[in-house]
């Protein structure tokens, strides 16, 4: 009997799971088409929920994101491919970065709205600006140079939902 009421709560408890979580996120990966190795999104973030960008680079590459949001509140992140560590915080440092990347990864914009933004504005449009230029030329054992840079074609993107 202990082991039914057991079986019964777990798969309730399993199947209610979904309807209860939250993820206020939305992701979306950026997918390089046609040669060309920028792109602007448009999108809205509300409220407490973020949009994630996810973009496969090689190391030596340089991103450059700048973000033109609607609101000022509106910022964005970049976070390392181990999805802890902060590159940039544009709460601090502006609406604007460049730099080259130092590992082979899957990076994330994070575009959302502070806290104190999120408390009294409802939403906030934004276009941010992408760019993944070439890695810097590597010597090879032959003493030669070559280029490492991760698939570039032009990137596809579609505008993030709110929930």
């Amino acid at each position: 009997m202990k082991t039914s009421v057991i079986c019964i709560v777990s798969s309730l408890l399993l199947f209610a799971a979904p309807a209860f979580a939250h993820d206020p996120s939305h992701q979306e990966p950026l997918v390089f088409h046609d040669g060309t190795n920028h792109a602007v999104v448009e999108g809205e973030v509300e409220d407490d929920h973020i949009a994630d960008y996810q973009l496969a680079a090689r190391e030596g590459q340089t991103l450059t994101v700048a973000l033109q949001p609607e609101d000022a509140s509106a910022n964005f992140n970049v976070m390392a491919p181990d999805g802890r560590t902060v590159m940039f915080i544009g709460a601090v440092h502006g609406k604007r970065y460049a730099s080259e990347l130092p590992a082979d990864g899957i990076y994330t914009i994070r575009v959302y709205l502070t806290q104190t933004a999120a408390r009294r504005v409802a939403s906030a449009d934004y276009r941010l600006h992408v760019e993944l230029g070439d890695a810097r030329p590597q010597a090879t054992a032959t003493g030669s140079t070559s280029t490492a840079a991760a698939t570039s074609d032009d990137l596809t993107l579609q505008r993030p939902h709110a929930h």
